[in-house]
């Protein structure tokens, strides 16, 4: 939510491309209850999403078409939430962000209702906007440790330290210069065993 410019920190504060304070708006969020317009079909809130892409003008419902496709929701876009699995919100909500098009993408547990399936093509969508451009960035908070850091060139491990007040950063871990950043086979290489491995020896 801070980072998201939706609620003020007690000190410091979050700035974009290290000048701009961040304002609510600025970054795309998809939290964990998969928050979705309630009145609207699914389709309706996709291309309110879409028409706020400039890069999509003129493409809105070709794009819609083509990743509810890829994200197996081609056939419920005429539905509204209230219809839709748990998973199935999840994946609209996702897919939301997307066709906003922001350069930040906050996702909290983004692969919890996902079934394996499932949760292999969104991974895949997702390396895919990761690179897409130089500053797009994705900030996963996430238990799927596998998932998440498949889809990362930092990880930063979260936890109580003694004499400090609130979660803080326990570990900072550089995937880029362990040659395990931006691979789509990343989980066959025997040092992502490792850094998994390690990772949980840290919580």
């Amino acid at each position: 939510r801070i980072l998201a410019g939706l609620q003020k920190p007690s000190a410091g504060e979050v700035l974009i491309n290290a000048q701009i304070p961040v304002k609510a708006g600025d970054m795309g969020v998809v939290f964990q209850n998969y928050y979705l317009f309630e009145w609207r079909t699914i389709e309706q809130s996709l291309l309110f999403a879409a028409r706020k892409n400039v890069a999509l003008k003129g493409n809105e419902k070709e794009t819609i078409e083509t990743l509810s496709s890829a994200f197996h929701l081609y056939e419920h876009l005429h539905k509204y939430p209230q219809q839709l699995s748990g998973g199935q919100r999840q994946r609209v909500s996702i897919l939301q962000q997307l066709l906003k098009g922001s350069d930040f993408l906050l996702l909290d547990e983004p692969f919890s209702g996902l079934d394996v399936c499932m949760l292999d093509k969104v991974t895949a969508l997702l390396q895919q906007v990761s690179v897409s451009a130089e500053l797009k960035t994705l900030i996963i908070v996430s238990h799927d440790i596998s998932t998440s850091v498949a889809l990362s060139d930092t990880v930063y491990i979260l936890g109580m330290q003694p004499g400090k007040e609130g979660a803080t950063i326990k570990q900072e871990i550089d995937l880029i210069a362990r040659d395990l950043a931006w691979k789509s086979d990343i989980k066959k290489h025997p040092l992502f065993a490792e850094t998994i491995e390690e990772i949980k020896a840290c919580l």
